[in-house]
């Protein structure tokens, strides 16, 4: 049997305010790679006519670079920089494109700058 009280409740109500859900976040480029990243040799030759696979300059590796994250969801590019024939800087994280062995590339994170990603931060404050 229950019976009715006009005692209050033993909990009250949350006034604190729920946080927002966003509809669309944005990731850092270090997120993406929860799975691994491949190109194919075919498919550089395809987007980039004008790049041999097998002999990049440091500005073909950024482009394949670039290429191959703006096709992942979220990715923003807040910034990037040429390093040298294997390696290019994205938001920050120095990224490695290696070759397999078996026709394509793997993009490795290889590590991070924090002066880099201060830098870019600066560069996006009005």
């Amino acid at each position: 049997m229950v019976l009715a009280t006009n005692a209050a409740p033993l909990l009250a109500p949350c006034r604190h305010p729920r946080p927002k859900l966003l509809a669309a976040r944005r990731i850092a480029v270090s997120e993406t790679l929860e799975k691994p990243l491949e190109i194919s040799f075919m498919d550089v030759r395809e987007a980039f006519p004008f790049i041999d696979p097998e002999r990049l300059s440091p500005q073909d590796v950024l482009e394949i670079l670039l290429h191959v994250f703006r096709q992942t969801q979220g990715f923003v590019d807040r910034g990037h920089e040429t390093n040298n024939r294997e390696t290019a800087w994205l938001n920050g994280y120095l990224y490695r494109l290696r070759d397999n062995g078996m026709d394509s590339f793997v993009v490795e994170n290889i590590g991070s700058s924090v002066d880099k990603m201060a830098a870019l931060r600066e560069q996006q404050q009005p």
